[in-house]
This record gives C-alpha cells, sequence and structure tokens, in this order.
C-alpha cells in the first residue's frame, strides 16, 4: 500500500515542477561532463535528454569547439538488405546548460520519461 501511494505521489508531480527540475539537474550535469567522453544514458541527464530528443545512440562532447557530436540511427528503405545505419550529427552550441534545458518536452512520453531518470537517480544515490 505504501509503495502504490509514493508511486501516485511521484507520478503527480505538476509538469512545471518536474520541469523545473529537471531544469536545475541539467545545470548541475553539464558540468560534470568530460570533453571527449561518451557518457552512458543514466549516467548523466543532461546526456539522456540528448539521446530522447535526438533519438541519439550515443553522444560526445567536443567543449573547446562547443559542439555535440551524435550517432543517430537512420532508416534506410532503398536497400532492404540494410535494415538500418548510423549518422553522425554535429551540432553546435554557444551555452551548453541552456541548449540541453531547451530541449526539455512536456508530452507525455518525456514527462513519463523525466520521471523515470529522477527515479534512477534518487535510487542511485541511495
Amino acid at each position: 500500500m505504501e509503495k502504490e501511494k509514493n508511486h501516485m505521489q511521484e507520478t503527480q508531480i505538476p509538469t512545471a515542477v518536474l520541469i523545473d527540475e529537471m531544469t536545475e539537474i541539467v545545470r548541475y550535469y553539464c558540468g560534470e561532463i568530460q570533453e571527449y567522453t561518451e557518457i552512458s544514458e543514466f549516467d548523466n541527464v543532461a546526456t539522456a535528454v540528448i539521446k530522447k530528443y535526438f533519438n541519439a545512440r550515443e553522444v560526445f562532447f567536443d567543449h573547446r569547439n562547443k559542439k555535440i557530436i551524435l550517432r543517430v540511427n537512420v532508416t534506410v528503405e532503398k536497400n532492404p538488405m540494410i535494415k538500418s545505419a548510423f549518422s553522425r550529427v554535429t551540432l553546435d552550441y554557444e551555452n551548453l546548460d541552456d541548449f540541453v534545458i531547451s530541449l526539455l518536452e512536456t508530452d507525455q512520453e518525456s514527462l513519463q520519461y523525466y520521471r523515470n531518470l529522477l527515479k534512477f537517480r534518487r535510487i542511485g544515490k541511495s
């Protein structure tokens, strides 16, 4: 019963509160990202937001040149032998925190993804 109550309270976080919490955490994690490092999805909330938004498989950071290099899945429809391929995409940013925060979305799927990230982060700290 207690578990259900906690789950209900967690899923009832207002959207604005959830986005505010994600914003705060993204600002923290952007300072933790190391140059030219691929970070697993749940190790870094900022990386997870980028992966979700762009449906990227890998994310690399080039802080010196203010670039994010993504490896994204590309569907290849013309060749039946190749079901999917990957493409390298480079994004420029002026301020990493602001860029990642601009990717936060408020649709139900994204909000649930953020809840799961926050839940995982809390579990990892205990």
